[in-house]
C-alpha cells in the first residue's frame, strides 16, 4: 500500500485506505476486503 500518489518502478499497488488509518493503531482483528482491480 502506498501513501498519496507514490509510484516506483517494480512495486505493485496492493490496496488503498478508504476510512482513514486509525485501524492500523488498534490491536486485534478487523475485517479486510481484497478485490481485483480491472
Amino acid at each position: 500500500m502506498f501513501y498519496a500518489d507514490y509510484k516506483h518502478p517494480g512495486l505493485v499497488r496492493l490496496g488503498r485506505f478508504e476510512d482513514g488509518y486509525e485501524a492500523l493503531h488498534v490491536p486485534g482483528e478487523f475485517p479486510l476486503r481484497i478485490e481485483r482491480i480491472q
